[in-house]
Parts: C-alpha cells; structure tokens; sequence
C-alpha cells in the first residue's frame, strides 16, 4: 500500500474513532437524568464530574512525557482504552451498586483518564498526516465526528428507551460497545504508522522542560482563554440538558437535533467558505452569535422556537470557533511548541469540561436554571471581550 493510501486510511480510522467514543459520551450525558431517577441532585453530578478532572488533567499534563517515553504509536489508543474501562464501570454500578458513590467516583476518573489522553493526543495525530495550511479544514472535519457522536448518542438513547424500553444499563453497555470500537481503529491506525514515529522523534529531542512556561508567553494565550469560555458553555450545554429540557417541559431531543445538524453543516459546508474570511472578522463575530445563542435560552420556556434557534446558532458558531481557536493557537506558536500549544488547548477544554458543571450545579441549586443561563451568558459575553481586544484592542495599544 502507498504512502499516501495508508495515511487516508490511518485518517478514516482516525475518524472512525472519534465517532466511536464521543458516540459513548453522548450515552452519558444521559448520567443526570438517571442519578436523579436514583435520588440524587445536580450537586453529586457536579461532584462526580469534578473527579475526572483529576485524571483529566494529569495526563494533559503528562502527555509530553508519555510521548517521550513511549512514542506516538503506543500512547495513541491509550485513551480509548480508559475511557472505555470507566464505562465498564459505570455499568457494573448500574447493574448492581447504585447506591456505592466511590464506584461513580472511580468511573468518573477513569473516563477522565481516557478523556485526557484522547483529547490532546487526536489533534496530534490528524496534524501529524496533513500540511500546515490544511490543518484548520483537517481539525474542523476531525471536529465534526466528534460533535456528530455526541449529538446523535444523546437521540439514539431516548428513542431506545422510549420504543425499545432500554435501561440505562442497556445504554451504558452500548457505550461499552462503542469504546472497543474506538480503541481497535486507533490501535490499527497506530501500527506501523511513519507520521506517528515522526512526532515521537520530534517530541523527543525536545527536551526542554520550560516549555509550558514558553507557551504561556505566546500570543496563543488568547486563545487558551477563548477555548476555556467556550468549554464551559458546551460542558453546560450537554450535561445539564436533559435536566435543563425536563425542567422546562422540553424535549431534549429537539436541542441535539438541531445543534448537531447545525455544527455539521458548520464544519462540513459553511467552514471552507469561512476559511477565506480573515480571522480578525470572522471569530469576533462567531463569539457574538454563542452570545446571542445562549440569550435565546432565556425564552426557551416561552415557545420551542427560541430553544430551536439556541441549539441552531450554539451550533454554528461553536461548530465554526473551536477548528479555528485551535489553527490560531498554533499559527502564533514557533512549529517546536505546536504539540506542546495543541496540549495546552485540550487542557484549557478539559478544566472547563470537568470543573465548570460542579460551579454550575452550585448555581442551579439555589437560583435554578436561571443561574445557570446568566454564568453561560456571562461566559459568552468574556469571550466576545477577550476575541475583540485580541484582534482590535492590541492593535490600538501598539499604535497608542
């Protein structure tokens, strides 16, 4: 097999995986409804979800390590892997140990483990096979299989326990499925593959242990703190929607419907147009209509419409920012901190998508839903500062 075919099927299966095992992070976002179905409140799943921060985080940071040690080849289906063992724990808490909290704690940091690994560890991969100047279309496709597993899990479980009379232990086993799924496409595309032994060397005569520092001095700073805001809105956004929908008499399903189909047509169709409009124009504007997205949420108790038009333009503009964060991140970073810029991102994410729901859950206890629309407003309304001081307020201060 040529080069270049056996680099496209590395990149399907590339693909492949990401489908797979966002497909199971979808299933779980169904993890509110079923601990409130067990008596338990949003504060324990806040609580629950922090816990994988911890696994989370550690292997964002140990990734550069784990790199050196063990080569792009071996470290790639890592993640897949943890993540899928905390399903199998999940669902063995399902099955028989409902009531034991350190059997969710221990999936949550399990699934973190995987997530940590997984997150960081795809974009290097993807970057590893393409050229530079096609890297933000390649990370916008690579995106859009994983907004398409998330989305369409989350649909697939309600018409499963609505019609087929699925259990969430039925669910979570699927998810069980999927992460094998995932682990064997990533193994496959790992063996013998050259970009990957190309990274590792790369990786491993970079020896600098500044290099975090090195990074937090770049100008992709901006975009670490973009990529934050914007984790802390999709975390919200997915966790705390089936609750959020049931609370308000909605159909959940109306939400992940149209998010999904929105951020694929984002990424698929609507990316390679923006893509010759200047990022000075475009994120600004993105980041306004997530603001504008998140202020429609406001009426979603009014009429359906306003919750349609939140998940279409939540869609679109997240869909169409977090490619376009990520090539930004990486165009004002020198190409020997790219992977060490591309981990600092995950992370970013990773702390919003795994604190962020414990700080919500605190303001829906008290104030409901309604605190929760005003931290994701006032996220969104930060991003929009951060992106126009970063592309118009730097450049009056250097003229100043």
């Amino acid at each position: 097999m040529s080069t270049s075919a056996s680099t496209s099927a590395a990149k399907r299966l590339l693909y492949a995986e990401n489908f797979l095992i966002t497909f199971a992070v979808g299933i779980f976002l169904t993890l509110p409804t079923y601990l409130q179905q067990q008596g338990r409140t949003e504060i324990f799943f806040g609580q629950v979800f922090a816990v994988g921060a911890v696994g989370a985080l550690t292997c964002v940071v140990a990734v550069h390590w784990l790199l050196r040690r063990f080569g792009l080849n071996r470290v790639a289906p890592w993640g897949s892997l943890a993540f899928g063992l905390g399903s199998v724990v999940y669902a063995l808490a399902a099955q028989r140990f409902a009531d034991s909290d350190a059997l969710f704690y221990a999936a949550s940091l399990l699934q973190g483990v995987g997530w940590g690994l997984f997150l960081p560890i795809g974009p290097i991969c993807v970057s590893s096979m393409v050229e530079a100047k096609e890297r933000p279309r390649f990370f916008a496709l690579y995106g859009a299989f994983n907004t398409l597993g998330i989305g369409v899990a989350p649909i697939v479980s309600s018409l499963a326990m609505t019609h087929l009379h699925a259990s969430f232990l039925d669910l979570f086993v699927l998810a069980c499925v999927a992460n094998l799924g995932g682990w064997l496409c990533s193994w496959t595309a790992a063996r013998g593959n050259e970009s990957y032994a190309a990274v590792s060397r790369e990786v491993s005569v970079n020896t600098d242990r500044n290099a975090i520092l090195q990074v937090f001095a770049l100008p992709s700073v901006y975009f670490f703190a973009m990529m934050l805001l914007c984790g802390c809105l999709y975390t919200s956004m997915t966790n705390f929607q089936t609750s959020f929908a049931g609370a308000m008499g909605l159909d959940y399903k109306l939400f992940f419907l149209f998010f999904t189909s929105s951020i694929i047509l984002a990424r698929f169709s609507l990316g390679r147009l923006l893509s010759d409009v200047p990022p000075r124009r475009s994120m600004p504007a993105l980041v306004a209509v997530m603001l504008v997205a998140m202020a429609c949420l406001y009426g979603a108790a009014l009429s359906s419409v306003f919750y349609a038009a939140a998940a279409v333009l939540f869609g679109l503009s997240y869909g169409l920012i977090v490619p376009m964060i990520q090539a930004q991140a990486t165009a004002h970073a020198p190409d020997a901190l790219r992977s060490q810029v591309l981990i600092t991102v995950s992370m970013s994410y990773l702390l919003a998508r795994y604190l962020f729901p414990y700080f919500a859950a605190q303001a829906i206890q008290p104030f409901g839903y309604g605190g929760l629309l005003f931290l994701l407003v006032l996220c969104a309304a930060l991003n929009v500062a951060l992106a126009g001081y970063f592309f118009f307020g730097r450049v009056v201060y250097r003229a100043a």
